[in-house]
């Protein structure tokens, strides 16, 4: 490579990166009848409607480049970056991802590699020029296909897993949309690839350990993404996986209680451990009939802790685990078997009466009859009202059928109250029954 006299270009280079990014029919354009004779090589890899991937050698040991798009159709160049960086490389092979192309155009990319090192004055400095071949990026006319399964999960660690698909028809180099969830969790995350393999594979890490994901796969391009693959209830390893799954085959630690069950909800209560060493901390665990999860760690130093483990699906069957933290003489505690009512429909209402059985000044212990044809635990909202002030309270209550009352406190003496009684499930509320213009005692 012969040293060529750059300081003139790069100057006149700088300023028209600093004035506009596109250079239109300028220095660079005045060298594309020259780039069918390239210096270099340039390797072109991922071609899709709008990125391209590049790979090249690197001759120098300081990384400093300057690459230029040339949009061979609309006889324009675009500077696209600088990249720099005095740090020794171990390896001479750079890559750089593309963006922002134009569907259906033909494109050449010119990477000018400069040798920093060997500058003896300010006038000369070494540099390689390398061309690439000409493509042409994708023109896709709609929306891509949807990716084809088994969509799979393996290598299955403590933080991080291996998804799996197949790659749709008809495409050469596929963008994917891919995005994970915690399950009952809001928050997402997502990425975007490129991949000419027929089984696309793709790493996730950053997860949980012991806890549930979901995840999707789509096609992409720039009219839009597929329909999606979907894996739901992938569960991370945990450390406690083997003490877990024996335990769960034991019969003889059922140490848990229950303190009520719903549709979607179990709260459970235990007693708590009599060594002097323990400092309140207990590690949630749930399991169902194919798989366990990790919930999380709570600190409760009562005698009798409790926990209610949500979200939970109609009509499935549960076990709680619980790790005892700092007691290395506990075993794990293992519930008994819950089975979860499935309601098909909403609820029918409370039954009459609907009274206030008791009254004082500050509470008021309300009364009805449970649905008819209710589940065996029934989730209530009571709303009650002051009606000088309009100031309105709820509360949401757990009841076992049969049991159907509830004190109200904090009331205020000698004010008139209005009382409001539905039932819900994850189906919907019912009906309600209303007390009206009820007064506390002075």
């Amino acid at each position: 490579m012969k040293s060529q006299k750059f300081f003139i270009f790069i100057t006149t280079l700088t300023i028209f990166i600093n004035a506009d990014s596109v250079f239109g029919t300028d220095f660079f354009m005045a060298n594309v009848p020259t780039l069918s004779k390239p210096r270099g090589n340039i390797k072109i890899l991922h071609v899709t409607d709008t990125t391209v991937n590049l790979k090249w050698n690197c001759e120098y040991n300081e990384k400093n480049y300057h690459i230029i798009s040339h949009n061979m159709k609309n006889k324009t160049s675009r500077y696209i970056k600088h990249l720099y960086s005095n740090e020794i490389s171990t390896s001479n092979i750079e890559k750089q991802r593309i963006t922002d192309l134009e569907p259906g155009c033909l494109y050449k990319f010119e990477i000018l590699c400069l040798n920093m090192g060997k500058v003896s004055n300010e006038e000369e400095i070494e540099f390689s020029r390398l061309i690439s071949r000409e493509i042409i990026t994708n023109k896709p006319s709609d929306r891509p296909a949807k990716p084809k399964g088994p969509f799979q999960a393996f290598n299955i660690k403590y933080k991080e897993l291996t998804l799996r698909w197949i790659k749709p028809d008809n495409i050469t180099t596929a963008m994917y949309k891919i995005t994970w969830t915690k399950t009952n969790s809001k928050k997402e995350n997502s990425t975007i690839i490129h991949s000419q393999s027929e089984y696309p594979q793709y790493k996730i890490t950053g997860l949980k350990a012991g806890k549930r994901y979901n995840f999707q796969v789509q096609s992409y391009n720039n009219k839009g993404t597929s329909d999606s693959l979907v894996l739901e209830e992938i569960v991370t390893k945990h450390p406690l996986d083997s003490a877990i799954d024996h335990a769960l085959r034991e019969s003889n630690r059922r140490k848990i209680r229950t303190n009520f069950i719903t549709y979607d909800a179990i709260q459970f209560v235990w007693n708590k451990p009599k060594s002097n060493s323990f400092q309140g901390e207990y590690g949630i665990f749930i399991a169902d009939r194919e798989k366990h999860w990790y919930i999380k760690n709570i600190k409760d130093t009562s005698n009798n802790p409790k926990y209610t483990i949500q979200n939970l699906t109609p009509g499935g069957c549960y076990k709680l685990i619980i790790n005892i933290i700092d007691d290395k003489n506990s075993n794990l505690l293992v519930s008994k078997a819950i089975k979860l009512d499935n309601p098909l429909d909403k609820p029918n209402p409370p039954r009459q009466p609907f009274f206030v059985k008791k009254i004082t000044s500050t509470t008021a212990e309300l009364q009805w009859n449970t649905p008819e044809n209710s589940t065996r635990f029934i989730k209530y909202n009571i709303i009650w009202k002051e009606i000088d002030t309009n100031i309105q309270k709820t509360i949401t209550i757990f009841k076992a059928n049969g049991k159907s009352s509830f004190t109200i406190t904090k009331l205020n003496p000698g004010k008139r109250y209005d009382f409001e009684i539905s039932a819900f499930n994850n189906k919907g509320s019912s009906d309600s029954l209303f007390i009206k213009n009820f007064i506390t005692k002075v």
